[in-house]
């Protein structure tokens, strides 16, 4: 069993990948205030260079300068801003290599949250379908889990009842591999009908209980309507191979009536034919009780 949020299965992970990612990421950003430095180092000489050259100009104006002098103060501040520039483009690419690094440590996080799966919901493992260590491929199942309580009968209804059975209607089931009746409801009619068999689905959700698992066949009964009909205990029944009779108390002798039988509900069945309403039907049976025995008021 597990709950809904344990870890239900684990993938080998990548610590040394998520490792590498790290180390590249404090690399990148140690180069950052190295660029930073530089870069004011480099706004200084630009501005002493624009200086430098601003008095030559005012300089040369006054003839107090030669063109060369002041050439050479202009070619200085095409330096320093030129110096200034590459370590600007310098301390963008260092940004963008930090940037990339951030991306692949999230990236690697990502790939060590995939390692652990956690269950959507509580319920029971019921299948492992790979061994500890194989190799896990995508879209490759590794367990089966059965949310717990959500148990559905999916029974299959002949066409001539789909006007009949509709969403919330009660229903019994009865399963195999238990004597309990469960009481359902229908949460969903599938309108396709199949060609092959001509029924159509219905969905009964079923209470929880201990016994329930998944594959179990079951029976599901709809009440679609009123009847009256002879009904008599099923133990009242004597079944020998394909023929089914009864005993019936009358004149103070059990008779024999062979019957045809119906559906079967709660411990009774209904009789199609065979005996008729106000015939005593004898139940329990006696002992040894066979047509022609004589029987009393209290064996009735």
């Amino acid at each position: 069993m597990v709950r809904g949020g344990d870890v239900a299965s684990v993938l080998p992970d990548d610590p040394a990948g998520h490792r590498q990612a790290e180390a590249a990421l404090a690399e990148a950003r140690s180069a950052l205030p190295e660029a930073a430095s530089g870069i004011r180092s480099a706004e200084a000489q630009v501005e002493l260079a624009r200086v430098t050259h601003g008095r030559m100009k005012e300089l040369l104006d006054k003839r107090s300068v030669s063109q060369q002098e002041y050439d050479e103060a202009a070619a200085r501040l095409r330096v320093a801003e030129a110096a200034r520039d590459s370590l600007v483009a310098k301390r963008q690419q260092v940004e963008d290599k930090v940037r990339q690094a951030e991306q692949a440590v999230q990236s690697a996080a990502v790939v060590l949250g995939y390692a652990n799966l956690t269950a959507p919901f509580a319920g029971r493992v019921v299948a492992r379908k790979v061994d500890p260590g194989a190799l896990a491929a995508p879209g490759q199942p590794l367990i089966e889990l059965e949310q717990e309580g959500a148990w559905r009968l999916e029974a299959n209804v002949e066409e001539t009842r789909l006007g009949k059975i509709r969403p919330g209607q009660a229903a019994e089931v009865k399963l195999d591999a238990s004597e309990e009746i469960l009481h359902g409801r229908v949460s969903e009619i599938v309108p396709a009908i199949d060609a092959a068999s001509r029924s159509f689905i219905a969905k009964i959700d079923l209470p929880s209980r201990g016994m329930l698992r998944s594959g179990l066949f079951g029976r599901a009964s709809f009440a679609v309507g009123e009847r009256e009909v002879i009904a008599i205990p099923t133990a009242a029944v004597l079944r020998q191979g394909q023929v089914e009779s009864v005993l019936v108390a009358g004149n103070g002798t059990a008779r024999a009536r062979l019957v045809r039988l119906g559906a079967e509900r709660g411990g009774f069945v209904e009789v199609l034919s065979g005996i008729a309403a106000g015939d005593h039907v004898i139940h329990p049976l006696p002992t040894g009780l066979a047509d022609g025995s004589p029987v009393t008021e209290s064996a009735r």
